[in-house]
C-alpha cells in the first residue's frame, strides 16, 4: 500500500510541475483555445529542442503561429466554400484578413516553414498536415494582399490606387513578398491535392481557382517561350524575374484570380496575356 502511495504522489508531482514539456504543451493548448496566441507561443519557446521537433508538437506549434496570423481555419473554409463559385480567391482572402500588417504576414510564414520541416513533400505528410498547411498558405495570402491591395481603407476592397507592377511599398508591393505570394500558391496546390488524395476537408474549389491559373500560365509560357509558370516553385529564391513578373500578372487580373486595381488584365485570355498584361506590367 505505501508503495502505491508513494507512486501517485510521485505522478501528481510531475503533472504539477509547470515547466515540464508536457506540461508546457497543456498550456499553449489552453492559450490556443483561448486565442491567446502570443502566450502560446512564449510556452513552445520555453519547450526543449527535442520535444518541439516531435512531430504533433510541430503541428501545434504551427497552428500557434497561425492563429496569431488571423488564420480561423475553419472560417476561413466555409468562406471560401460559400463564395469562390461567384468571386476570385484573391479578394476573398484578402477581404477574410483586414488590417493585418507584415507582422502577420511573418507569422503564417513561420507556421509554413514549421509544417514544411516535417516532411519537404506532401506525399510524406499527414492529411491533416497538409490541410493545415495549405491553409496557412491561404492565410499568408490573405495578409499580404491586406496589408498592400487594402493598405489605404482596410475594407476589403482593393485600393483604388494599389499597383502590383510597383516594386514598392505604396501603392504597389515589394518584389520579396511577391515571391512569397508565389510560393503560397505552390504551397497550398501540392497541399491540397495531396489532402484531396488522403480524403482529408474537401478544398477541390480551392484548387480549381489554382489550377485555372496555373493552366493559363502553361498555355502562355508555350507562346511566349518563357517560363513564367511558378505553381511548382515552393523556394522563393528560385523562381526567376520571369515568374515573378508572373506573379504580379496574377495578382492585377481582374477575371481570374486577382485583384485588379489601378492597372488590370485579364489572366483567361490566354492568347492575348503577354500583350494585355505586358503592357501593363511588362516582363
Amino acid at each position: 500500500m505505501s508503495f502505491s502511495l508513494v507512486s501517485c504522489s510521485n505522478i501528481l508531482r510531475e503533472f504539477a510541475k509547470k515547466d515540464t514539456d508536457e506540461a508546457l504543451l497543456y498550456e499553449a493548448k489552453k492559450n490556443m483555445n483561448d486565442g491567446e496566441w502570443t502566450a502560446a507561443i512564449a510556452n513552445f519557446d520555453s519547450m526543449s529542442a527535442s520535444f518541439l521537433k516531435k512531430r504533433d508538437v510541430v503541428l501545434q506549434h504551427a497552428k500557434a503561429y497561425a492563429g496569431r496570423c488571423g488564420l480561423d481555419l475553419l472560417q476561413l473554409f466555409e468562406d471560401l466554400s460559400s463564395n469562390l463559385s461567384s468571386g476570385r480567391l484573391y479578394p476573398l482572402l484578402m477581404s477574410a484578413f483586414t488590417n493585418a500588417t507584415t507582422t502577420n504576414v511573418d507569422d503564417c510564414g513561420e507556421a509554413e516553414n514549421l509544417l514544411i520541416s516535417i516532411a519537404a513533400s506532401a506525399d510524406n505528410r499527414t492529411s491533416e498536415e497538409n490541410t493545415t498547411l495549405a491553409f496557412i498558405s491561404f492565410a499568408k495570402l490573405g495578409t499580404i494582399f491586406s496589408a498592400f491591395a487594402d493598405e489605404s481603407t482596410a475594407d476589403g476592397s482593393t485600393d483604388g490606387d494599389f499597383n502590383a507592377c510597383q516594386d514598392n511599398q505604396t501603392p504597389g508591393i515589394p518584389e520579396a513578398y511577391v515571391r512569397e505570394v508565389g510560393i503560397s500558391i505552390a504551397i497550398a496546390s501540392v497541399s491540397l491535392t495531396a489532402a484531396i488524395a488522403e480524403g482529408g476537408l474537401s478544398g477541390g474549389d480551392e484548387l480549381n481557382s489554382i489550377s485555372s491559373v496555373c493552366s493559363a500560365l502553361d498555355d502562355l509560357s508555350t507562346a511566349t517561350g518563357l517560363d513564367l509558370n511558378f505553381c511548382d516553385q515552393t523556394d522563393p529564391n528560385s523562381l526567376t524575374s520571369e515568374q515573378v513578373k508572373a506573379i504580379r500578372w496574377t495578382m492585377i487580373d481582374n477575371q481570374v484570380i486577382g485583384l485588379g486595381g489601378a492597372t488590370s488584365c485579364d489572366l483567361s485570355e490566354t492568347a492575348l496575356v503577354a500583350t494585355n498584361c505586358g503592357v501593363v506590367c511588362p516582363p
